[in-house]
């Protein structure tokens, strides 16, 4: 046989290898593999679902070993299907010997389950009509938009875990589904959507598309309660938590709901009513509202720890400035709920704005990763406070409430970007702090 034959049998042979008779490409994907490999073999396999994808070719199948793999908003096209599960000791594709994620495994453990983290950053996946994802946990995807977890595009997800992920707009509250989003005739097939929060249908929501057999338990709608109006004439977006309607932006208004102006302070007093700049700059109003003593914040009003307090204040018409009582009520609906704990349990990053803190290394804090703040849609922004001198931005966010602390001052409450906490103080009165207002 002539060596030019010889030569293209075994290109054949080679191809035919790698790329099956039907027309099948089988790529591979595990924690220790890297994306520079040919992905055609566990020994050879890419370390990312991204680099795969990036390899893929027609019909193609991806098999992906279990561990923990960043995933920002992949997408898996028509005629890829994903599969995760696969164990260390795996040699093949054998789907029989995966390990499949379910209501009792441990969802969080990278030695049992394929896990596509979207690290609080996006979207995880999108899957389009002819594609597939099966056999993973989807958690920590965050949009603001639609479907936190995965988009299905027409593709089809099955036996996957859906867990912790957000789809929130937190001006509009118009997002939907934080596990999932379901359209174009997608498939939402044998799953577990558990602890996800959204707008509107925390767990699973979308247009049109088939939900067979998936169990949907645990997750929490965020919505708004409208918008209120300030005697300036600013508007204020709101966040329902529990059966609470708060305002999700601090006071700016110069103005008590009669007409009577407060005062631009650059003292402090125990009787004058003050507003403050937050760090002495007029630019960060729109940012941060101003800040105002006790006595700007009670209008003369006599202070109270009522359920509600009905103390107007400096709130607008139909609103009042809540008690300390009405504070722990917030704070204990959020620390009953799983979606709203850091994995200590404290929930103080789930009032906390996404963005503005100052960093910090320790894990559950206000400051670490303030990318996976908010989840209650408080939106606790960090505008420091002022006496004598400014705190700066960036480091506490503190209110007022309309309870005294038995003749030691007045009660505030707040966040530090250090903890993950919500602290509560007897407070000096002529300090200047942020106010938010509470619906009646």
């Amino acid at each position: 046989m002539h060596i030019e034959k010889k030569l293209l049998i075994f290109f054949i042979f080679l191809v035919l290898t790698v790329f099956r008779l039907d027309g099948q490409t089988n790529l591979f994907v595990k924690s220790g593999g890297n994306d520079g490999n040919s992905g055609t073999s566990w020994n050879t396999a890419k370390a990312t679902l991204a680099g795969a994808l990036s390899s893929a070719s027609g019909t193609t199948n991806i098999y992906m070993m279990v561990g923990k793999y960043s995933c920002i908003n992949v997408t898996i096209p028509n005629g890829v299907t994903v599969i995760g599960g696969f164990s260390s000791a795996s040699s093949g594709t054998d789907i029989s010997q995966r390990l499949y994620p379910g209501t009792n495994s441990n969802w969080n453990d990278p030695t049992h389950c394929t896990i596509l983290s979207g690290n609080f950053l996006s979207r995880v996946a999108t899957v389009n009509t002819g594609g597939k994802l099966e056999g993973c946990v989807l958690r920590d995807g965050r949009v603001s938009g639609n479907g936190g977890g995965v988009l299905i595009n027409g593709g089809t997800v099955q036996l996957c875990v859906i867990i912790r992920n957000t789809a929130m707009i937190e001006t509009s509250f118009t997002a939907y589904g934080g596990g999932a989003y379901v359209q174009n005739n997608g498939k939402l097939l044998n799953c577990v959507c558990a602890y996800n929060t959204a707008n509107n249908g925390p767990g699973v929501s979308g247009t049109n598309g088939e939900l067979t057999n998936n169990t949907i338990t645990e997750n929490i709608s965020v919505p708004d309660c409208g918008t209120v109006r300030d005697y300036d004439g600013n508007i204020y977006h709101t966040v329902l938590i529990g059966e609470q309607c708060w305002m999700r932006e601090n006071l700016r208004t110069t103005h008590y709901a009669n007409g009577t102006a407060i005062p631009l302070g650059s003292m402090t007093s125990t009787t004058t009513s003050y507003r403050y700049y937050p760090d002495d700059n007029s630019a960060n109003v729109s940012t941060y509202g101003y800040l105002y003593n006790w006595p700007a914040v009670m209008n003369n009003t006599l202070p109270t720890n009522n359920n509600p307090s009905e103390v107007l204040g400096v709130c607008p018409t139909g609103w009042h400035v809540p008690s300390y009582d009405e504070i722990l009520q917030m704070v204990d609906y959020l620390a009953n709920i799983t979606v709203f704990q850091c994995e200590d349990e404290s929930v103080g990053k789930s009032m906390a704005s996404t963005t503005g803190w100052a960093a910090y290394s320790v894990d559950c804090t206000v400051g670490y990763q303030p990318e996976r703040n908010n989840t209650s849609g408080f939106c606790a922004q960090a505008a420091g406070f002022f006496v004598d001198a400014y705190m700066p931005l960036g480091q506490i966010s503190i209110y007022w409430t309309a309870t005294d602390n038995s003749g030691n001052g007045s009660i505030a409450y707040g966040l530090y970007y250090d903890s993950g906490y919500p602290q509560l103080w007897g407070i000096d009165e002529t300090y200047g702090f942020s106010v938010r207002c509470l619906r009646d």
